[in-house]
């Protein structure tokens, strides 16, 4: 259940902004964006808690399906953080290591807030793939095709 709550913070943290942005008194645009906010993060909450269900249940099947998730979820602090806490959930704190271990060679730190590419021309934000995942979550890890070796 904590690992649940700890998977989604980031987006809570991010509605409870949107939420006192929203109420404070201050001109009516910074008001409209907080109320934006609050309604893209409701999604974005959903979608999340929806990841980690699906992460759970799917570590606890396959365990060797971690490493395609790592990849999997990788462009952003809210996938990221679910994974963490999926894998504890799923595969014990020696699985949650490995997630953050793995992310730190890859060059992610706390302070990484912002999805991969945020300030560039391919920025997730234009794209209806980041749009879709922020509705329905992140689509699916699929198992990869094993080939038999050719006789």
């Amino acid at each position: 259940m904590i690992s649940s709550l700890l998977a989604i913070w980031p987006p809570m943290a991010l509605f409870a902004t949107s939420l006192t942005v929203a109420s404070l008194p201050g001109p009516l645009a910074l008001r409209a964006a907080g109320v934006a906010g609050i309604l893209i993060l409701i999604f974005d909450i959903s979608a999340r808690t929806k990841d980690f269900r699906r992460v759970v249940e799917r570590l606890v099947l396959d365990p060797s399906a971690l490493d395609r998730h790592i990849l999997r979820y990788k462009p952003s602090w809210c996938q990221r953080t679910v994974l963490y806490w999926a894998a504890n959930e799923a595969l014990g704190g020696e699985a949650r290591m490995k997630v953050g271990r793995q992310y730190a060679d890859m060059g992610y730190r706390w302070y990484h807030f912002f999805p991969d590419r945020t300030f560039t021309r391919e920025s997730p934000f234009f794209k209806l793939k980041f749009w879709r995942s922020l509705v329905g979550g992140t689509p699916e890890v699929r198992q990869q095709e094993v080939r038999r070796p050719a006789e």
